[in-house]
């Protein structure tokens, strides 16, 4: 199943192979480490050491124990969306969804495997979903944290967007923006055979075109886009195809802007300049520190080694925060008949 991670029980005679292990490889645990407490933290010791003996074991494998059985068990994400429980996103607490102006021609269909948003009718409307504010996790770049989300664009359509004079259209049908707890991040738009990051800083390069690559983004797909540290990477059906620094948007200034709210989560048309249609899967979010482990199998004989075969996560989860976003809409080239509009309504930023 999608957007999983893992979490391992060892067995009493595994743990005390782990403290020698953790002893050598100069990480000290001592046995009291394993008396009861928390699942989450026994975990996160076992990991620790099994990451030590990895790195200083050569050729990365840990000598196992005779009898090492290892009981797997999955736990899902922190989930925005889920298609299987049926319905739109807004329907399942942690998306809102707004649309605008209104009279709205923006429609949203549940279709049985995801929401297919429709904004092409009108490419002046906008409309998609913002995470709930009250039910915002904090994201931490410096920890690092990730949204995970399936998507199809069926169709694109945009109007003559070059704001830079660079030859490059500045405007996307579909966009996806995550934002750190320091409104440090990125956004992404999506074409069908391209995404490129929104260029940040100030005008006339704010809101342009940045780093991009080719893709095919008619093709239903999984992306995981994660934040760590100061740089970004993005990844489709597990293959990374763009990365670069992250951007402070922040300088945006209008009656609509999301740019200002820590912990923002936005996937849906955010421009009067495009529109889209495009089915959403599945979207979650993996908050806290990665240890990036070999998933470990039980041997086959006494003293064969341990076998890699997949990457568990630890996940350090965080309370919700609280602030309630505003958003504001961008001055530069809307009329003042969308600007009213947009006054009034809690949705996500014109990017006219």
């Amino acid at each position: 199943m999608l957007f999983r991670r893992i979490r391992v029980n060892p067995c009493p005679s595994l743990l005390g192979a782990l403290l020698g292990v953790c002893s050598s490889s100069g990480v000290e645990l001592s046995a009291d480490g394993f008396k009861p407490m928390p699942v989450v933290r026994i975990q996160t010791a076992i990991l620790i050491c099994a990451a030590a003996a990895l790195i200083a074991a050569p050729g990365g494998s840990v000598a196992a124990p005779s009898s090492a059985p290892f009981s797997v068990q999955f736990e899902p994400f922190v989930s925005l969306y889920d298609p299987a429980r049926g319905g739109l996103p807004e329907s399942q607490g942690r998306l809102r969804y707004a649309a605008l102006p209104p009279p709205v021609d923006a429609r949203t269909t549940f279709d049985g495997s995801g929401t297919v948003l429709t904004t092409t009718t009108d490419l002046a409307e906008l409309a998609g979903w913002s995470i709930d504010p009250a039910r915002a996790p904090a994201l931490d770049r410096h920890v690092g944290f990730t949204l995970r989300f399936a998507l199809q664009i069926i169709e694109e359509r945009r109007l003559p967007s070059d704001d830079n004079g660079d030859g490059l259209d500045d405007r996307a049908g579909w966009s996806v923006t995550l934002l750190a707890s320091d409104r440090r991040g990125i956004e992404l738009g999506f074409w069908n055979d391209r995404v490129w990051a929104q260029e940040g800083g100030v005008e006339p390069d704010l809101f342009t075109q940045a780093e991009g690559a080719a893709i095919n983004a008619a093709q239903f797909a999984v992306y995981a886009l994660t934040i760590r540290g100061d740089r970004y990477t993005l990844d489709r059906d597990g293959v990374t195809v763009l990365s670069g620094a992250l951007r402070d948007y922040t300088a945006f200034s209008g009656s609509i802007d999301p740019y200002e709210t820590p912990n923002f989560v936005f996937l849906g048309d955010n421009t009067s300049r495009a529109g889209v249609r495009a089915r959403l899967g599945a979207v979650a979010i993996d908050i806290g520190a990665r240890v990036m482990l070999p998933l470990v199998v039980t041997p086959a004989s006494p003293g064969a080694a341990f076998t890699e075969t997949a990457a568990s996560v630890v996940q350090r989860r965080s309370r919700a925060g609280t602030r309630r976003s505003w958003f504001r809409h961008r001055r530069s080239g809307c009329s003042p008949g969308q600007a009213s509009a947009h006054r009034q309504q809690d949705v996500r930023p014109v990017h006219c």
